[in-house]
């Protein structure tokens, strides 16, 4: 998944969208599953809500 993620950040660099207006988490060891989403929902959910 991770190499999709970086592709998808380096479009959408290429698309002149400001670093600022998006964030990305690479977890070491993490799995793309609901338990690990809910653990970082919280901070996600301030980010989007500043």
């Amino acid at each position: 998944m991770i190499p999709k993620l970086e592709e998808m950040l380096s479009l959408l660099k290429s698309k002149g969208i400001n670093e600022t207006q998006f964030e990305s988490l690479n977890i070491e060891d993490g799995q793309h599953n609901e338990k690990l989403w809910a653990t970082h929902f919280g901070k996600a959910y301030q980010w989007l809500n500043k």
